[in-house]
C-alpha cells in the first residue's frame, strides 16, 4: 500500500486536491460567505498548478526524444518556476483569506503589512539569488511560513479573546486553519534541510517524499470531509 501510495503520490495528490476544490465550491455555493471564496481561490490555484507542472513528467517519461530536446536547454527544463509562481500567488491568497477572518482593523492592517512584506521579500531573493528557474525557494517558502504563523497566531489570539471561542467548533475557517498550521508545522522543518535532496542522500530522499506525500493527503482529506461535513449541515438547516 505504502509503494502504490508513494510510486503514484503525484497524480493521487492532484486526484485529492481536486477533490477538495470541488466540495469547498459545493460549501461556498451553499452557504455564500465570501471568506470561504478566498480559500477556493487558492486550492483553485493550487490545482491549476499541479496539473500544469505535470509537463516535465509526462515529458521526460515518454520516448519523445524531440520533445525532450526541444527543453533540455531552456529554462523550462524543470518546473521549479511554475512553483516559485504558486509559493507567492498562494501565499498572498492564504494571506488574503487570514485577513477576511480578522474582526479588528489592527489586524487587518498588520495582514497588510505581512503581505506586502512577504512580496518584497520573495520578489527580492528571486532577483537576488537567480533561483526563480534553477528550484523552488526555500528562503520564500520559509517566509510565508513565518508569516502564516503569525496570522493563525493572530486568529487564534483574536477568537480566544472573544465570544465565539464558545461555538469555535461551529465555524468551517477554525478547521481551515487549523489544518494548514499543521501542515507548515510538518513542512517547513523539512524545507530547511532541502540542501541534502540529491543523490547523495538517497535515505533523506525516500523521507522527504514520504512525509511531503502523506502531509498533502491528511491535508487534503481534512479539507475535503470538513466541507463535505459542514454542507451537509448547511443543507439541513
Amino acid at each position: 500500500m505504502n509503494d502504490f501510495i508513494l510510486n503514484n503520490k503525484h497524480w493521487l495528490t492532484i486526484s485529492l486536491e481536486f477533490t477538495a476544490t470541488l466540495s469547498c465550491y459545493l460549501l461556498y455555493n451553499k452557504s455564500r460567505d465570501y471568506r470561504l471564496r478566498l480559500f477556493l481561490y487558492y486550492l483553485l490555484l493550487t490545482v491549476v498548478i499541479e496539473t500544469l507542472a505535470c509537463y516535465t513528467y509526462i515529458i521526460y517519461s515518454t520516448n519523445d526524444n524531440a520533445l525532450y530536446e526541444s527543453i533540455k536547454n531552456t529554462v523550462f527544463r524543470k518546473n521549479s518556476w511554475l512553483y516559485n509562481i504558486y509559493l507567492i500567488a498562494g501565499i498572498m491568497l492564504l494571506m488574503s483569506y487570514f485577513s477576511s477572518l480578522f474582526k479588528t482593523s489592527k489586524f487587518k492592517k498588520a495582514a497588510f503589512y505581512l503581505y506586502l512584506a512577504f512580496l518584497i521579500f520573495s520578489v527580492l531573493s528571486y532577483v537576488i539569488t537567480e533561483t526563480f528557474f534553477r528550484f523552488i525557494s526555500i528562503y520564500s517558502f520559509l517566509a510565508g511560513s513565518i508569516f502564516i504563523f503569525i496570522s493563525v497566531s493572530l486568529y487564534y489570539y483574536e477568537l480566544l479573546n472573544s465570544e465565539q471561542i464558545l461555538k469555535f467548533y461551529k465555524s468551517v475557517h477554525f478547521y481551515v486553519v487549523t489544518t494548514l498550521l499543521m501542515w507548515y508545522i510538518c513542512i517547513a522543518p523539512l524545507m530547511i534541510f532541502t540542501s541534502f535532496f540529491n543523490l547523495k542522500n538517497p535515505n533523506f530522499i525516500a523521507f522527504h517524499d514520504m512525509v511531503m506525500t502523506y502531509s498533502n493527503i491528511i491535508m487534503y482529506l481534512t479539507f475535503t470531509v470538513c466541507f463535505i461535513t459542514f454542507y451537509s449541515k448547511t443543507k439541513k438547516s
